[in-house]
């Protein structure tokens, strides 16, 4: 249900809530907590972690806002809800023209891209 620029932006913060977590795993603050998987990983690969994952929370809360200000805009200068589909997962929809669906080969790509990127990252 979401246009190509709110379809892309779903898939940009989704990455960044999963890279978030990711790296808070191997985080640590140099005081009193470290991420449960801080051990597996050398000093210099956590405090680079720490630094993404500090800066990956500014650019996390920044879609967030961004979200909720287009669901806004939507709602108040579009007059289009879209607070109760999101919570019901259903949108009326006003077209007799059927929903198309993406290509799975695309999509398995882009995980093996994304899975060794971050692969690489980590361990190169």
């Amino acid at each position: 249900g979401h246009n190509p620029l709110g379809g892309w932006s779903v898939l940009l913060m989704l990455f960044s809530l999963f890279f978030q977590a990711g790296t808070g795993l191997f985080a640590n603050d140099d005081i009193l907590t470290e991420g449960p998987l801080y051990h597996w990983v050398s000093k210099s690969v956590s405090d680079r972690l720490t630094s993404l994952h500090h800066l990956n929370s500014t650019i996390l809360i920044t879609l967030i806002v961004i979200h909720f200000g287009a669901i806004l805009f939507y709602f108040i200068i579009k007059k289009e809800n879209l607070i109760s589909p999101m919570i019901s997962g259903i949108k009326p929809w006003h077209c007799d023209t059927p929903a198309e669906y993406g290509s799975l080969w695309l999509a398995l790509a882009l995980i093996a891209v994304l899975a060794l990127g971050i692969y690489s990252f980590l361990y190169f």
